[in-house]
């Protein structure tokens, strides 16, 4: 068996064993390679030097035990933020709600935090949560 390294933050083995397989580091001349997955991962270079490069590229939160969780498609709420106080929701296409995809997740614990629900370790406080606005959010 052999495990590979990751390299660091979101360039994993695979992106060592794609490097390994094409023997980019023995190239003189400059090669590039790109993984697109959940995250874009892009190797570009030759035996002078390699560098190396991830992003995000799918669906990374959508449905990892969100219980509305959905790609972003027509529906899904994808900005979520305070106006005047009413908590505002938007929605891709501008129809109604069908469930939150990754960007609203990130605006949601963004709300929750500049309102203090939540703290920065994600800790909810149940005795904040007059801070949000009492009505219903309309979509």
């Amino acid at each position: 068996m052999c495990l590979l390294p990751i390299v660091a933050g979101f360039v994993g083995a695979d992106a060592v064993a794609v490097a390994l397989a094409t023997r980019m580091d023995e190239s003189t001349e400059i090669r590039v390679a790109v993984d697109i997955g959940t995250n874009g991962e892009v190797l570009l270079g030759s035996r002078e030097h390699l560098w190396a490069c991830s992003a995000p590229a799918g669906p990374a939160l959508e449905g990892a035990q969100i219980r509305h969780g959905m790609r972003a498609a027509l529906g899904a709420i994808d900005r979520v933020g305070l106006d005047g106080g009413d908590l505002a929701l938007h929605t891709i296409g501008e129809a109604s709600a069908q469930g939150i995809c990754g960007s609203g997740l990130i605006d949601a614990i963004a709300v929750l935090l500049d309102a203090g629900v939540i703290d920065w370790t994600g800790l909810i406080d149940l005795d904040h949560l007059d801070r949000l606005p009492p009505r219903s959010p309309r979509a």
